[in-house]
């Protein structure tokens, strides 16, 4: 009778690829729900879901085709894309960060300050509400 041997090799670089397939469908659905709430997408949030499906892809093709009769090489071609995505780092969890620095920016906006005569109070709130400003905007008027 045979005994079983785990390839611990094998079993970490599974493990590896585990957690940051975790990340990719973690920004995955960041990025979907995004999407689903805010009408409009920059275009480094495009390029930045373009990414992800791109590496997502190489690792369901690899998972796919995947022997574990054949050793841990089999793995290198997911390890390589996740560590060449985005900045080149192989830092676990590096997508859903880089997700999070973009929101950042979303959420940073510019503030200009002004000092507005209380009588035109309401006029310039009017004129902001109406269509010729589209998208988000937040007005907090301070007496």
């Amino acid at each position: 009778m045979k005994a079983y041997l785990p390839n611990r090799a094998l079993a970490n670089a599974l493990e590896e690829v585990e957690n940051r397939f975790d990340d990719l469908r973690a920004a995955q659905y960041l990025v979907k729900k995004h999407q689903e709430t805010d009408e409009a997408v920059r275009e480094d949030m495009k390029r930045f879901s373009h990414e992800v499906d791109k590496v997502l892809q190489i690792y369901m093709d690899t998972m796919s085709t995947l022997n574990l009769s054949r050793g841990e090489s089999q793995l290198d071609g997911c390890l390589t894309a996740y560590e060449n995505a985005l900045d080149g780092y192989d830092e676990e969890g590096k997508f859903v960060h880089f997700w999070r620095r973009l929101l950042q920016k979303e959420k940073v906006g510019v503030q200009t300050h002004m000092l507005i005569p209380i009588h035109l109070y309401d006029h310039i709130f009017l004129f902001l509400q109406n269509d010729y400003f589209p998208g988000k905007r937040r007005i907090i008027f301070t007496i």
